[in-house]
């Protein structure tokens, strides 16, 4: 069996679709490939050391922008500035695994699941778009469920899985969607976990790989693994019936974890670091195929439920019922927040606790990690080259290693007190830049903005050039506010950012946002009326633009009449990875469908 293509291939490249890179951005990312008929695709392992931070020169080549003062010693391991990361993380969701409008910050209870809701007719549903190359869409071999989607499109499978009551009953649906590099978890409504996409480290929680057909046949003949891999199958040993009803779950780069309605927490796969395989369990160079309890140690627990996950591409945040946060993973670029001594490398693959408490809120970016406590305070640690940790350069310790911030540090820019007393509800993150949802329907942000990952308009503030030099700076260290544009209506069908006006009513006159999430180079929003927008780099359709491949501002997207599915289905959750995107949806009632066709 040929190895997986790289993540991070996935992300930036397509065939017949390449595009023009300045010298300076071709100092430091790799120009789009694609895999040709009988080429092998590359694996998750062999990308490791370019997916990864790599020297401090081609840091320099990428930010002209003065960074922040930090010391001279040179940075730890490999870093670069490239197509890479992990993309879905999951901070703080509703009970049903979506961001509840207006809600406020609280101390999160031990997540309860729900009965399916055959009330409705018709569960919650999705709808996919982008790259799927490596079944990454979970809808099923072929070339018409394959390679690119363009613009949304309702998800096949999905679709015929209510039809027949796999989900949990008639008419359930989906409870959430979770994406990785390059697979996706999926929670029903009857509290069982499905995966599909590359299971190379093992992160489908599910065997694959000679897998017997059934009936038994003599001799022994096995499934194909790229159909097991692209089709949605069960994750082993987690439901209702294995006393494990799944709430949330987090997905990295080649790890998956989730968390049962009484706080339990399971995961598998595989951590990976920038020689390739770390190991699993305090294991090294081990791979974990079916789920297996966390491997604590009865000291170092100080609570026996969890109720959220996050995942970067290769560390995982765990936030327990006491407020307590635990981590483990890969450490290279500080994005556990803890000491992990060098010759004990391996206990950075078992969790355990910051000297943070009292937590509310966890995101993730591929290397970076963030917390937000019961103060509204936001604390960043991890891969800063990019600024994408937001930390003033005054609280940035110069004995750290340069591009990194080596402990939990508060980001002042987000305080409640900067904000009116709003407060950070969801924070979501790509590989080099971050996005920050405040309960005010706001959204901030920072980072790397060379491929428009900030969404910030030509006339934008943070945009403007330094003084004596005419060149716009490509990283934004602080966050800064991002603009949306006012809702569609029939006279104006494709609406853009408004002229950025130096006041409190243009500020306050942006769309109020209930959701982000966002890929390696991309992001996603939903409205509170209902949109989804999108913005920054998307050469493999990760834009649902259609063939637009970049989008400087938040820009809405629509779909034609033939295939009316953005005013047919009402946006609840965004799901964003690095090629491949998913949107959870309801189905609109016939007069609200009516509506927003003419709106669109």
């Amino acid at each position: 069996m040929p190895p997986r293509k790289a993540r991070a291939s996935a992300a930036a490249s397509t065939a017949g679709k390449k595009r023009a890179r300045s010298e300076e951005k071709d100092a430091v990312e790799a120009p789009p490939t694609k895999r040709g008929p009988g080429r092998p695709r590359k694996s998750i392992a062999d990308a490791s050391a370019s997916a990864r931070p790599a020297t401090n020169k081609k840091l320099e080549v990428l930010l002209s922008t003065k960074t922040p003062s930090v010391s001279t010693r040179p940075a730890r391991g490999n870093t670069s500035i490239s197509a890479s990361g992990s993309r879905s993380k999951r901070a703080l969701v509703g009970e049903n695994g979506v961001l509840e409008r207006n809600r406020k910050l609280s101390i999160m209870p031990i997540p309860k699941g729900g009965e399916p809701q055959e009330k409705w007719g018709h569960g919650k549903t999705l709808l996919v778009w982008g790259c799927g190359d490596s079944g990454e869409f979970g809808m099923g071999e072929g070339d018409d469920v394959k390679g690119e989607i363009n613009r949304p499109r309702l998800h096949a499978w999905v679709e015929e899985a209510i039809r027949e009551g796999k989900l949990g009953g008639a008419g359930a649906g989906v409870e959430d969607i979770i994406v990785g590099g390059m697979h996706s978890l999926m929670i029903d409504e009857a509290g069982r976990l499905w995966s599909w996409g590359v299971n190379d480290g093992g992160a489908l929680g599910r065997k694959t790989d000679k897998v017997p057909v059934t009936p038994a046949t003599d001799p022994v003949t096995f499934q194909d693994r790229e159909a097991l891999e692209s089709t949605p199958g069960l994750v082993t040993g987690l439901g209702p019936d294995n006393d494990f009803r799944v709430v949330r779950a987090a997905a990295g780069d080649s790890i998956s974890i989730a968390i049962s309605a009484a706080g339990h927490v399971k995961y598998w796969g595989s951590f990976r670091g920038s020689e390739g395989l770390l190991g699993f369990g305090g294991v090294k160079k081990a791979i974990q195929i079916e789920p297996v309890d966390l491997p604590f140690a009865p000291f170092q627990t100080r609570s026996s439920a969890f109720t959220a996950v996050a995942a970067g591409a290769d560390h995982v945040l765990m936030l327990a019922s006491d407020g307590h946060l635990y981590s483990m993973g890969d450490n290279l670029q500080c994005q556990l927040g803890r000491k992990v001594p060098p010759r004990a490398q391996l206990r950075a693959l078992t969790p355990e606790p910051l000297a943070l408490k009292k937590i509310l809120t966890i995101g993730t970016g591929s290397y970076h990690s963030f917390a937000v406590d019961d103060k509204g305070r936001v604390w960043a640690w991890g891969f800063n080259a990019a600024g994408q940790c937001g930390v003033s350069p005054e609280r940035v310790d110069r004995s750290w290693a340069e591009g990194v911030i080596e402990k939990p540090t508060i980001v002042d820019a987000l305080s409640p007190e900067n904000h009116g007393g709003a407060k950070v509800i969801k924070i979501e993150a790509g590989s080099d830049h971050s996005m920050f949802l405040f309960d005010d329907g706001s959204v901030w942000a920072c980072g790397k903005n060379i491929e428009h990952e900030l969404g910030l308009a030509d006339d934008h503030p943070a945009l403007r050039p330094e003084e004596g030099s005419n060149e716009r700076p490509k990283a934004v260290f602080e966050p800064v506010q991002v603009f949306f544009p006012p809702p569609p209506s029939p006279e104006e069908k494709q609406p853009a950012v408004e002229p950025f006006e130096d006041t409190d009513e243009y500020r306050k006159k942006s769309s109020k946002i209930v959701d982000i999430s966002c890929g390696t180079r991309h992001n996603l929003a939903i409205t509170n009326d209902d949109y989804v927008y999108s913005w920054g780099l998307g050469v493999t359709s990760q834009l649902g633009l259609g063939n637009k491949e970049t989008a400087e501002t938040p820009t809405l997207i629509r779909t034609p009449p033939s295939n009316p599915v953005m005013a047919d289905y009402k946006p609840l959750k965004a799901a964003a990875s690095a090629g491949h995107c998913f949107i959870l949806a309801q189905k609109r009632g016939k007069a609200e469908a009516s509506k927003e066709k003419q709106a669109q």
